[in-house]
């Protein structure tokens, strides 16, 4: 990670304090509101591993948030956002799932608005 963040950065010899304000970034609670959430008007789509640290409920409620899980797809027609959750997979490896992962999201920016 070092080397990519010194080829790529405009500040290469900050590395560590890089480091530092990733960690301190990372150890601060975000919470970007239920309601901004809900009020935003793009669907989502949702990238979940099975294995990854952020709680399944978390991912749960941000979906419902978005129109999902409420419904049965095969009678209604289906939510606009999208959940996908990944096999053998945690919050660093889903970066190693593109072969599965970028056909999916593809698909969801291809896909037409539902009919309401």
């Amino acid at each position: 990670m070092e080397a990519e963040y010194k080829k790529l950065s405009p500040t290469p010899d900050k590395f560590p304090q890089f480091v530092k304000h990733v960690i301190s970034t990372a150890a601060k609670p975000y919470d970007f509101g239920a309601d901004k959430f809900k009020a935003t008007k793009a669907p989502m789509f949702f990238i979940h591993g099975d294995a990854d640290g952020v709680r399944f409920e978390h991912i749960a409620e941000m979906y419902r948030l978005k129109g999902g899980g409420e419904i049965h797809g095969d009678m209604m027609p289906r939510p606009a956002s999208r959940l996908a959750i990944l096999p053998d997979t945690t919050h660093v490896t889903l970066m190693n799932r593109m072969t599965t992962i970028v056909p999916m999201i593809n698909n969801f920016l291809d896909a037409k608005p539902p009919k309401q």
